[in-house]
């Protein structure tokens, strides 16, 4: 529900064109980020 409602948001300031953008670019840094955490944790 909370991602549901931050999705509408960002509609709202920026549109749906860009809102696409922003969602991609932010699961690329997830994505990264998980991985980062994991080989941080077996160092």
């Amino acid at each position: 529900m909370c991602h549901e409602k931050a999705v509408n948001a960002l509609k709202k300031i920026v549109g749906e064109e860009k809102e696409k953008i922003i969602l991609e670019k932010a699961k690329e840094w997830i994505k990264f980020r998980s991985n980062d955490s994991v080989g941080w944790a077996r160092r």
